[in-house]
């Protein structure tokens, strides 16, 4: 009996140590979790599934979000809220899942006195900063709910392409001084330059008239929905809006040209576009009791972008201009996939240091002079917290691994020389233009004249093809030299600029 008493105490041992063990490594795993109604979160489970193969732990919750947190074993690194919020609906509707109110500064005192925040939901620290990356699927039904996980499963399925190396933006008229339009193309390019990686092609509509970048101002919206159906690492909008459209230009009588929910509910057919960013004004108000915002239509469109994300309340220039230059200086230290939530949070989080002392004073009153009521500081704590992430954080974003290359002035031009990752088998050069110049269009070009002036403009943008063989040449090419391969399954690039 003493034989086996000892025999049982080895056993016990090892188990507790198998079980610390699998602990140790289950803690090493990122945690994703999603929440909401059973009749809903149910849906998710291929999602789930996906998830784990990709190496995370993966817990599914029939718990409200901030129990769901606080209940798990540990802090999870992604949580995805499914069910929508409506605060004039029944407490016990079935699909609602409310999200936390957080006092707003309002900076005009028309603005509502509070906005939804699901990042507040999972909590914030004591500098108003997300303690983790949250996303909702605002469904009311197993259906809506399965259709998004579709989009997801089919974008993660997607493989890094040429597109993943494009930017479309979209950058409406300011709609402030007539001078500050004038300047704003040239402003948003120089950001552009300062910011963004050198290898990252952007593609631009905008809404100053007199810019060849404008296209036609009644066709903005199939314009641009036509060019983010290509592919790209993600789209990005940043302008005014309301909770059902991104104003582009002032229509004369009144209205906008720009996108409107009815644009987002069309897109039924082809593939799942990439992530969108809107920069813009309550676009993302989805507890709005009346209908859906733009963000949802956006999200719940077949063919829609497989993850939105937009302001619940309204946006101030200030920290927009923050939060989407960080965007584009994040891109430039990112080796590989990244997650969109971890994105988003270091580019918060960086906005939250930021202090410009010109630009604030620039753009601190562009949207009416309020006085000491409109705190820079107050801005941006509220500003981590009023955007919402519609779709899955954990969403990929294609962005490319860092290839190495040396590039070296010589009497032609410059020689190039790149190290082929394991698994390349062939390298294309490029090149683009350092300063395109821009025809100017007229307000009253036609339809023809002004596509055709926005695709030339857009084209000045674009890289060209250098003929290369092997790893290594020379170009008489000046401006920006792009080298991309592939090699198992990722893109590689390296941008350098030539001048």
């Amino acid at each position: 009996m003493l034989h086996c008493g000892a025999c049982m105490k080895t056993l016990l041992r090892l188990l507790s140590f198998f079980a610390v063990a699998t602990a140790a490594l289950a803690a090493d795993k990122p945690l994703w979790m999603a929440c909401g109604p059973a009749a809903l979160v149910k849906a998710v489970e291929p999602l789930a599934e996906l998830r784990r193969g990709e190496g995370m732990e993966a817990i599914i919750s029939t718990e409200l979000p901030r129990q769901a947190v606080a209940n798990a074993s540990r802090r999870p690194d992604f949580l995805l809220v499914v069910g929508d919020d409506d605060p004039k609906a029944p407490v016990d509707a079935p699909w609602r899942v409310p999200a936390a109110h957080v006092e707003f500064h309002r900076w005009n005192p028309r603005d509502r006195p509070q906005f939804a925040s699901d990042f507040a939901s999972a909590g914030l620290d004591r500098d108003g900063l997300p303690i983790l990356a949250v996303g909702r699927i605002p469904a009311r039904t197993p259906e809506e709910v399965q259709r998004v996980v579709d989009k997801i499963l089919a974008w993660e399925k997607q493989p890094a392409t040429r597109a993943s190396l494009s930017l479309p933006m979209w950058a409406g008229d300011p709609m402030y001084d007539p001078k500050f339009t004038e300047m704003f193309m040239g402003f948003f390019f120089a950001q552009i330059g300062k910011n963004a990686p050198v290898w990252l092609e952007p593609w631009i509509e905008c809404g100053d008239q007199k810019h060849a970048l404008c296209g036609w101002p009644a066709g903005q919206a199939a314009t641009f929905d036509a060019r983010t159906a290509q592919g790209a690492l993600f789209a990005g909008m940043m302008g005014h809006g309301g909770h059902d459209l991104f104003c582009s230009i002032p229509k004369n009588g009144g209205g906008y040209f720009g996108y409107y929910n009815a644009d987002a509910r069309a897109l039924t057919n082809g593939a799942v576009r990439p992530p969108q960013v809107i920069f813009a004004c309550s676009c993302g108000y989805f507890d709005y009791s009346r209908e859906r915002c733009l963000a949802e239509e956006l999200l719940l469109a077949p063919a829609g972008p497989v993850l939105t994300v937009a302001a619940t309340i309204e946006s101030h220039p200030l920290t927009n201009f923050y939060t989407a230059t960080n965007l584009l200086r994040l891109l430039r230290q990112a080796d590989g996939p990244i997650r969109f939530g971890d994105l988003w949070l270091d580019a918060q989080r960086s906005m939250r240091r930021r202090t410009d002392v010109l630009l604030e004073m620039m753009l601190k009153g562009v949207e009416g002079n309020y006085g000491a009521a409109m705190d820079p500081q107050a801005l941006k704590q509220d500003q981590c917290s009023l955007y919402a992430i519609l779709g899955d954080p954990a969403t990929r974003l294609h962005t490319p691994r860092q290839l190495t290359v040396r590039v070296e002035k010589s009497a032609r031009g410059h020689t190039w020389e790149v190290t082929p990752p394991p698994g390349a088998k062939s390298l294309t050069v490029e090149y683009r233009d350092p300063e395109p110049a821009f025809d100017v269009r007229s307000p009253g070009a036609d339809e023809a004249t002004s596509r055709a002036l926005q695709m030339k403009a857009n084209a000045a943008l674009a890289f060209r093809p250098i003929p290369a063989e092997g790893w290594k040449g020379e170009t008489d090419k000046r401006g920006v030299l792009r080298f991309v391969t592939e090699a198992n399954g990722e893109l590689w690039v390296a941008g350098v600029e030539a001048k």
